[in-house]
């Protein structure tokens, strides 16, 4: 089943990103991919239920 444009385009654009990581770093709960020239692609962190 397929998933709605949204929800896809919403992937695309987080596994385009992923692709791009070539670093990381752990902060607390949370956690910041980094590209080759240390930018920040992603930044992850945990929330409480």
């Amino acid at each position: 089943m397929a998933c709605p444009d949204e929800i896809e385009a919403q992937e695309r654009r987080f596994l385009d990103a992923l692709a791009q990581v070539s670093d990381y770093v752990l902060y607390g709960a949370g956690l910041v991919m980094e590209d080759f020239d240390g930018r920040a692609v992603l930044h992850l962190f945990e929330t409480p239920e």
